[in-house]
């Protein structure tokens, strides 16, 4: 009796069969994010209901208080200030405002993002940030600085106004402080959406949204389920066909 299938036949159904068992695994990391992305929101909402902290935490505990909130005086340096470029917002291309602030007590400034701005079709036309540097108390949240999926590189462009301005894209604390010639917390603050001198603040837990990682996940086990199910059918019509 002959094999009843041919050796491109197997082929196809492994085929098949390897993609199948790829796409539950998709499906299962999809599932996975969503639990992560379900337990980040409640962090997230849990973080302000807390009563706000009023000393920077160091760097090292900061990594344990994200999304804490913050109060703390002092003042801001509109002398320099950075536009973090390639933030979307809506679709729309702009920066992140982070001005430093000096806190009255310490050494070390802050990194207050005070918000998202859209840019000007002409890049080189920078919008007005300005603030001035009166003493004030701001509340904010803990978070890390924005990190890109891909580094597109930084271009460094300078601004008018009042304020002293640079450009640029995905920073890090370090880079920032020397810019500075200051030493500056490895963290930035999400300024409060109710203080003055902010922006567009719509501040959310990072990331997609559960649900938008369940519809990925269910789309997987769609793509498993048909890519099993076609090695299934093509083994049974296979076998049917091939005479005996």
């Amino acid at each position: 009796m002959s094999f009843p299938w041919s050796p491109r036949q197997l082929t196809a159904v492994a085929l098949m069969l390897i993609g199948g068992v790829v796409c539950f695994g998709l499906a299962r990391w999809q599932w996975q994010r969503a639990q992560e992305s379900r337990e980040t929101g409640a962090r997230f909402e849990s973080a302000a209901r807390l009563a706000p902290l009023t000393t920077p935490p160091s760097d090292t505990a900061a990594a344990s208080l994200r999304y804490r909130q913050l109060r703390v005086r002092g003042a801001f340096v509109p002398e320099r200030q950075f536009l973090l470029d390639n933030i979307v917002e809506g679709g729309r291309a702009g920066y992140d405002v982070l001005t430093p602030f000096r806190p009255l007590d310490g050494d070390r400034w802050l990194l207050v993002n005070r918000g998202w701005l859209p840019a000007n079709p002409d890049r080189r036309v920078l919008p007005d940030i300005g603030i001035d540097a009166s003493a004030r108390e701001i509340v904010g949240r803990i978070d890390r600085l924005p990190r890109p999926g891909l580094n597109l590189g930084s271009g460094e462009r300078g601004g008018g106004g009042a304020a002293a301005v640079t450009v640029l894209s995905f920073p890090t604390a370090e880079e920032l402080g020397r810019r500075l010639g200051r030493r500056v917390y490895s963290y930035q603050l999400l300024l409060d959406a109710g203080a003055a001198g902010g922006f567009t603040r719509d501040w959310r837990a990072p990331g997609l949204s559960p649900e938008r990682h369940l519809a990925y996940a269910g789309q997987w086990v769609l793509f498993a389920g048909g890519a099993i199910g076609g090695a299934i059918a093509m083994l049974l019509r296979s076998r049917k066909e091939r005479p005996s």
